[in-house]
């Protein structure tokens, strides 16, 4: 997510700017903790994998892509909105009872 949205949000609700910056720095701070360790772990059977299988996961996520595209335009077109049909009123904009001018 974008984090410029998260600071005009602090900003625009005058949120404590300690709290959102200790907020931010513990965050960010785990988050990235978090990725060492994962890649100390399972760093090269990640690349072995992604270097064995490459090809075919970027083929399957493109076809999911193509597929989910299609899918959707398959759909708005058939959610095409029609136009209401207007009124049609006088100058002073009154229609009789009967629905004429």
């Amino acid at each position: 997510m974008p984090f410029k949205i998260f600071v005009a949000t602090a900003g625009t609700l005058e949120y404590p700017r300690w709290k959102f910056l200790l907020t931010v720095m513990l965050a960010r701070s785990f988050r990235y903790y978090v990725e060492g360790i994962l890649a100390v772990f399972y760093g090269r059977r990640v690349l072995t994998f992604a270097r064995d299988n490459g090809l075919v996961i970027a083929s399957v996520v493109a076809a999911l892509v193509l597929i989910g595209l299609i899918i959707y335009i398959f759909i708005n077109r058939k959610r095409v909105p029609e136009k209401p049909e207007e009124e049609v009123t006088d100058a002073d904009g009154f229609m009789d009872e009967e629905g004429t001018l």
